[in-house]
């Protein structure tokens, strides 16, 4: 693990705690929580006033920790996922690891693998991927850096987590696709 200005061991803490933390992800300014953390996730639906299953993205380390998810990854988008270096939301058939309210109503979720070293270790961290949901209202636009955030929705985080990110920090939006059964991809935001 990188030695890191921010103490990702009180940051566990707070996600253990059923607390939100707010994180530049390798995409968007979020909020992040354990995914085992109804409490957390209901926080954030109250201040937002979002609906959580079409908004919130799973974030994981590994394509190992994924598989422990999702029902099946085809080998084409297992190869992409090891490729692709633009971040990359895909939607999965999700397995029964998962608990019923991080899943839509067709049993669905959408699932990220973060290249960002420090969220890979805060992952490792909490053995668990993160919940996250983009830090705005849902009439507000992505926030790309923490001066987009409204100041009101700032108070709800347990921590901001700032460490490995300057002003010129661009996020990239992230793509999101499914697959068929052939491994065919099917681009819903490119």
């Amino acid at each position: 693990m990188i030695n890191y200005l921010d103490d990702l061991y009180a940051i566990r803490d707070i996600l253990l705690n059923n607390k939100i933390i707010l994180v530049p992800t390798d995409s968007i300014w979020s909020f992040a929580c354990h995914p085992l953390s109804e409490t957390a996730l209901n926080t954030v639906k109250e201040v937002t006033g979002k609906n959580i299953s079409r908004e919130q993205v799973i974030i994981t380390d590994t394509i190992e920790r994924l598989k422990l998810y999702v029902k099946e990854i085809h080998p084409r988008v297992e190869t992409l996922l090891c490729f692709h270096e633009r971040p990359l939301n895909i939607l999965y058939n999700a397995s029964f690891h998962l608990p019923y309210y991080l899943k839509d109503k067709n049993g669905r979720v959408i699932i990220r693998i973060t290249k960002d070293e420090l969220l890979c270790d805060l992952i490792k961290l909490i053995d668990h991927p993160l919940v996250s949901i983009p830090a705005t209202r849902s009439f507000e636009n992505l926030p790309k850096s923490i001066q987009d955030i409204n100041s009101e929705l700032l108070d709800i985080a347990g921590y901001v987590l700032e460490t490995g990110r300057s002003f010129s920090y661009k996020p990239r939006l992230a793509m999101m696709i499914s697959f068929d059964k052939e491994g065919e991809l099917i681009f819903h935001r490119q």
